[in-house]
């Protein structure tokens, strides 16, 4: 018996999990890239780990990973049990606390502008709209107060950090705030709380980048430095301008991050294009770790202990690929089981076997196999009647997919450095799955020849190559189709003069259509047609594959 698709259940080679559709539909239905899906190496790591305590509590199965964490000095300094005499934790101050866990148990928040102290003298605030700040400094995320409420009530455990200024400081780097979330809310919710595994592609590059979270670790320590972030210089940028600020933090993360500083030309490239998801979340003032629960994003509450904390924190301040950061990842994937996987909602599969259904009726002219485009994307392949290729594969948006045309088949596993994208916007209602909007990008690029009359970049790339000399038959394929790309860019900026007219359309001359594909594209949100349709798709192939 052959491999099936986890999500659809359709036929694939076995190379990959999913066929090209369900792999399209990854980034759209959970909000993650290929580089932040599970390897198999790393899940047999996190097995090995795990396996000793599944079916114990929650709490033992974290004293168990805990037990795997390395010693001490691996921490940051300020994370470090404290050393030399005991810190003073007065009663006084052990009360507020008491008082600050109190007020969120019983009216659901604690109680704003009221100073929170910190062992070692700093000053914890909150404003009427739940902002925090230590020390003026501000949080950009908020501390699960209720957590550091019930550890800091008693006046015995004060010196479990060396220093908790800071330490709360990168766990507020770290952390993100989680409300409940309906099924199909995560994928949003885990593009937007992500952040990449460097902010800038260049150590040279000083602004901000549009839409670019900054990684906890240069976040954490851009906030200790005396320059502040505006438009013209990232807090990234300052972060590393700053490296004896990392190496006095000292631990794991610095030296990891320091390293690849000495060799960011090498690094950055890689790391820019590489995302990281959100693992410590606090949800009703506590801390909770992010696992994969019956196919769905759980959260899970951490223990109440700073030894459990700052261990959590320090994996998530390492760069991506690095040991622990490397723990966090896989910690999801693996914590409910040994073979766990994110399953889309009812309607989203629903949504994925109708896609994977429109790629089996075009038989030859598209395929289930996946096409890679880069290492965090990969693309279902269509070829138009116009004998262009087509790569369709996931954008940042989650109903908008991207489109790269390519002059022939071969040409598909180059499209990223040798193709043309094309943007095509597809009107839908918010609540379509993406799967229907693929089917809509896929049915429209097959038929390219009809579809190009609604869509003005189509029909513009269309226009240019039936505009350029010499033609297709006249040239070796790769040189026509860079003269190509070169037309389509000067006709992009403005400059293709009168080499491009526009035809009008002769409403006399009637196309022939192709006997297998005699369709009209349904209205948006129009399930019903559109299922129809593929049906009739479907049933037409079978029917010229007995005839032939």
């Amino acid at each position: 018996m052959g491999d099936s698709c986890d999500w659809c259940g359709g036929a694939i080679s076995g190379q990959t999990s999913k066929c090209s559709g369900c792999t399209a539909l990854v980034r759209p239905f959970t909000g993650l890239l290929q580089s932040q899906l599970p390897t198999a190496a790393g899940r047999a790591r996190m097995n090995s780990i795990l396996a000793p305590h599944r079916g114990l509590s929650p709490e033992q199965r974290i004293a168990g990973l805990m037990g795997n964490a390395g010693p001490e000095t691996e921490l940051p300094r300020p994370f470090r049990t404290r050393r030399g005499p005991a810190v003073r934790w007065s009663e006084e101050s052990c009360e507020l606390w008491a008082e600050v866990s109190r007020a969120i148990r019983v009216y659901g928040r604690p109680i704003p502008h009221m100073p929170m102290p910190l062992p070692g003298g700093s000053l914890l605030m909150i404003d009427e709209d739940g902002r925090q700040n230590i020390d003026g400094t501000k949080l950009d995320r908020p501390l699960p107060l209720y957590d550091i409420a019930i550890w800091l009530s008693n006046p015995d455990r004060a010196g479990a950090v060396a220093d908790w200024r800071l330490f709360l400081l990168a766990m507020s780097c770290v952390v993100r705030r989680l409300r409940p979330l309906q099924e199909e809310e995560w994928a949003g919710w885990m593009d937007n709380e992500g952040w990449p595994g460097i902010d800038s592609p260049s150590v040279q590059i000083a602004e901000p980048i549009m839409g670019r979270l900054t990684h906890p670790f240069f976040k954490f320590i851009g906030k200790q430095c005396e320059q502040e972030a505006d438009e013209h210089t990232s807090i990234g940028y300052i972060a590393r301008d700053n490296p004896r600020l990392m190496e006095a933090i000292g631990g794991a993360p610095s030296e990891a991050w320091l390293e690849i500083l000495e060799h960011a030309d090498d690094e950055f490239g890689r790391l820019f294009r590489h995302m990281v998801a959100p693992r410590l979340v606090v949800l009703d003032h506590r801390l909770h770790l992010l696992v994969l629960r019956d196919g769905k994003p759980h959260p899970i509450p951490v223990t109440v202990d700073p030894k459990v904390w700052r261990v959590l924190v320090a994996w998530s301040l390492e760069p991506p690929g690095h040991l622990g950061a490397d723990t966090m990842q896989h910690l999801f994937w693996c914590w409910s089981g040994e073979r766990e996987s994110w399953m889309p909602s009812v309607r989203q599969i629903r949504s994925a076997r109708m896609l994977r259904k429109a790629i089996d009726g075009l038989g030859e002219n598209s395929s289930a196999e996946p096409v890679l485009y880069s290492e965090n994307t990969s693309a279902i392949s269509v070829r138009g009647k116009s004998g262009l290729f087509y790569l369709i594969f996931p954008s940042s948006e989650q109903r908008k997919f991207v489109v790269e045309a390519v002059p022939n088949e071969e040409y598909l596993s180059k499209a990223r450095t040798g193709g043309i994208q094309i943007c095509i916007d597809v009107k839908s209602d918010r609540d379509v799955p993406a799967g229907d909007i693929a089917v809509s990008y896929l049915l429209a690029l097959r038929d390219d020849v009809s579809s190009r009359m609604a869509i003005n970049t189509l029909d513009a790339l269309l226009g240019v190559i039936e505009n350029s000399e010499p033609g297709k038959d006249e040239l070796p394929i790769a040189e026509w189709w860079h003269n190509i790309t070169v037309n389509h860019a000067h006709f992009d900026e403005g400059g293709y003069d009168d080499e491009y007219e526009e035809e009008e359309f002769d409403e006399d001359i009637e196309i022939e259509p192709d006997p297998i594909e005699q369709f009209e594209l349904p209205e948006p949100g129009d399930h019903q047609a559109l299922v129809e349709m593929i049906e009739r798709i479907v049933s037409d192939v079978q029917r010229r594959q007995r005839e032939e």
